[in-house]
This record gives C-alpha cells, structure tokens and sequence, in this order.
C-alpha cells in the first residue's frame, strides 16, 4: 500500500465522506448524534459530504492518500470566512443530515466554549477504512501538517472521542488538557500539541520520531518509542492551552487504577504500559533499546 499523501479536491468528496463514515460508524459522538444504527451510515456520510464541501476544502486542508482509504480534515489558524452556504450549512446540519439536534447543539457548545483562542492548527477530523486501519495512513497523514506546524512554531489542537486513540495522540506529541464528559452523552479528551522545537546539530534523528508519555512526578522509565515503565503511582496532568479555561480546577488520569473509560464510574484503564512486577532495569533497558 501506497503512503503517499496528497491534497483532496471536490471530485474526492463521495470517496472520502464514504471512507469517514465508514470509519466512524461506530464512534461514541456519531452514536451520541445519531442514535439511529440502520441510518447512521447514509447520515454519517451525509454529514461528511457537507463538512468538506462547505466548510474543510474552501477554508482549510483536506488530505488523503493516493488510494482514497484514509483522509484529515484541518483548519489553519486563520481560517478564511465561509461563504453564505458554509454560514447556512452548520445551521442547517441537523435538518440536513437527520441527526438529534438537542444532542447536536448541545456538543457544539460545549467545544465552543472550550475551543483554545490562541493561532493554532485545528485538526477537526481523522479518519480510515477499517478494512486498512493500523496500517500507518493515519499517520502520514497527521505527520504532513504536524511537520508545517513544527516549522512554523504553531500549535495544533483537537478533540479525540476514543481513549484508544489518546496515546496515538499522545506519541505524537499531544497532551490531554481536558477531560469532557457530554451530559447523558460521551466523553471526549481534549488535546493540545506545543510545536517541537528545531533539531539540534547532531541529534539522532530517531528521537524526533517519538515523543515520550510526560509523567511528571515519580520513578519510570521512557523508551523512545514513547512507551512509560511506571515503578509507582502517579498522576498525569495535561497543559492547558493558551487562551483556554479549564472547565474543573485538576485535570488528570491516575495511572495508579487507570484512566476512564465510559460513564463516570466506570472501570479505569492503564494510558501508559506498565513494567511487570519483578522486572530488573535490564529488562526495560532491552525493552527500550528495541524500541531504537
């Protein structure tokens, strides 16, 4: 399969809202938004369709592969105003694409109300065939805009719906500022990524390929390819990005239980891998080296 990435146009918008909705059927905000499963699919790329068309391709980036399996949506810091159907669109969106338009309004305020002020690069959509998912598309993808915002010393910005996706996130250098829970609805982790700064002269560039779990109190170990051996409990507290309020006064997952999964409540699990009881600092030096 092929990596190469390129900028999408209006002929690639069937192929990729198909691709998105695929991708997304299942997703805690399509089910939150669209409740109902025999629809979901038709209006998931309905939505998808409305989103490039009218919002992402006039005003900011749409990137997909030479194959069409996978494509990331951005806006830039400044994005173009929309033009009177992009303005109509939004407002329509409910009607247009028969999603639950309490449930609609209410996540669009909620993320609105928490969207960072400071210039940066909006990543408002990511996604990839499942039929070719963990096959590296996501991150070509990511990797082309996230190198422009490193160059230019801009920070990037998103919402992730899944806690799967967050130490994806995480290895490429985003920290959760914020986590969401969406009244009688999903919870969603609130990510911010600083640029990283410009190598220095004989840096391997293998370590640039990698960003490490920040833990910031404790005893652990961090292999380049981003993976923490926790020795102890600690406590993992994300950045709040400029321009931002924090909705609660502490932020952060516990890795001694684990982080949340679902409704508040529920059984918690491990952000980080943890080192087996009884390993000796070889072992994790062996387990770092192989990540090189």
């Amino acid at each position: 399969m092929l990596l190469e990435v390129r900028r999408a146009g209006a002929g690639d918008v069937g192929v990729l809202a198909s691709v998105l909705a695929g991708a997304f059927v299942g997703d805690p905000v399509a089910c939150f938004i669209f409740p109902d499963r025999a629809r979901r699919a038709a209006r998931l790329c309905r939505f998808f369709e409305i989103q490039l068309r009218h919002n992402y391709l006039p005003r900011g980036i749409v990137l997909t592969d030479v194959e069409r399996r996978s494509c990331s949506m951005w806006l830039p810091p400044a994005p173009t105003a929309p033009p009177l159907t992009g303005l109509l669109a939004p407002a329509m969106m409910p009607l247009l694409v028969g999603a639950r338009s309490s449930s609609s309004r209410l996540l669009a305020r909620l993320l609105a109300a928490r969207h960072p002020t400071a210039a940066h690069w909006y990543l408002g959509t990511i996604g990839t065939d499942p039929a070719v998912q963990r096959s590296g598309l996501g991150s070509a993808l990511m990797r082309e805009v996230l190198d422009r915002c490193d160059s230019e010393q801009l920070p990037s910005y998103l919402e992730c719906s899944l806690e799967d996706n967050v130490i994806f996130y995480a290895r490429r250098g985003f920290e959760v500022t914020e986590e969401l829970d969406v009244p009688r609805g999903p919870r969603l982790w609130l990510m911010w990524r600083p640029p990283r700064p410009p190598p220095t002269a004989g840096e391997p560039l293998c370590t640039r390929s990698a960003v490490p779990v920040r833990w910031p109190a404790g005893r652990h170990r961090v292999g380049t390819c981003g993976v923490a051996f926790s020795e102890g409990p600690q406590r993992v507290t994300g950045r709040t990005p400029p321009g931002t309020r924090r909705a609660s006064p502490t932020i952060s997952a516990s890795t001694s239980s684990t982080a949340r999964t679902g409704a508040p409540g529920s059984p918690r699990r491990r952000w980080a891998t943890p080192m087996r009881r009884g390993a000796s600092p070889s072992t994790a030096t062996k387990r770092q080296r192989s990540c090189r």
